[in-house]
């Protein structure tokens, strides 16, 4: 028998094809499910590449698989205009806010792990107005960010002279990062927004390097108050004169689930169930 076995090994082998136990089986689903786990599955997603009128108000992302939301923005002046080569064009001079609807207490009745992540481009270190993102509880587009109407969040502004703060609410609680970004290379942010527990909290990406939201303190997350979590309803961009006005541009906004680890659980005991059916 053991011989046999040998034979069909090395016929297997010399035929180019792989021999798999059922455990190995099992071992190899579970590893690429732990690996899946860890990936986010778009949602709403606006690369602008497929640019068919010069403003974003009521143009439809690329992707959008949580409603037939489209972009609600000005169309008064530039702050957020299609270049036709796949950018955003975004006047700093103004004070104007972008969004997309999720609809009402979307995350209170939807929790899980949600990444944002938008790339912003200022030429040059003209000064102190900024382009911002992140989630808000309403929209108005005709303020920037620190409105009362566009309040809640997290959100960010990132300023032309390479200063970022972070905001936990609309107006208050300013985080300012430790390090500054120069103008004319692309910087992108990425927020994650985790609801599964009772208190939100958030970490701050940028190029894909975890930012501390503490102000020097224990942890890089930051976490809401007991019965302070936003009441969130929009995914924006904004812009913000604050000392200085240029042009910038925007890129590559995109709003992603998290798979939870539970479904990667699911993936393995079913693998194992399937292990132990072959194996009997």
């Amino acid at each position: 028998m053991r011989m046999d076995r040998k034979i069909a090994a090395l016929r297997s082998v010399k035929e180019g094809k792989t021999l798999i136990s059922p455990m190995h089986r099992c071992i190899f689903l579970f590893a690429a499910a732990f690996a899946g786990s860890s990936h986010a599955a778009i949602l709403i997603q606006d690369n602008f590449n497929d640019a068919t009128a010069p403003h974003i108000n009521g143009r439809a992302p690329s992707v959008n698989l949580v409603n037939s939301s489209s972009w609600v923005a000005s169309e008064a002046v530039d702050a957020a205009v299609l270049d036709g080569s796949g950018q955003l064009v975004m006047g700093t001079n103004f004070n104007r806010t972008a969004g997309i609807s999720l609809g009402a207490d979307y995350f209170t009745t939807n929790p899980g792990i949600y990444e944002l992540s938008y790339t912003v481009t200022h030429p040059e270190a003209y000064g102190n107005s900024w382009v911002g993102f992140g989630f808000t509880g309403g929209l108005n587009t005709l303020q920037n960010l620190t409105h009362e109407s566009n309040a809640a969040g997290p959100w960010l502004f990132y300023r032309a002279s390479g200063q970022v703060n972070v905001r936990p609410n609309g107006a208050t609680g300013t985080v300012t990062l430790g390090t500054d970004y120069t103008g004319g290379a692309p910087v992108t942010f990425r927020f994650v927004l985790n609801t599964l527990a009772t208190q939100w909290s958030y970490d701050l990406y940028v190029n894909d390097v975890i930012q501390d939201l503490n102000g020097g303190s224990a942890g890089t997350s930051r976490t809401y108050a007991s019965g302070a979590n936003p009441a969130l309803s929009h995914i924006v961009i904004g812009t913000g004169s604050s000392g200085g006005t240029g042009i910038s541009t925007g890129d590559n906004f995109t709003f992603s689930v998290v798979p939870e680890p539970s479904h990667a659980l699911m993936l393995v005991a079913s693998a194992g169930m399937f292990a132990l059916r072959r194996r009997r």
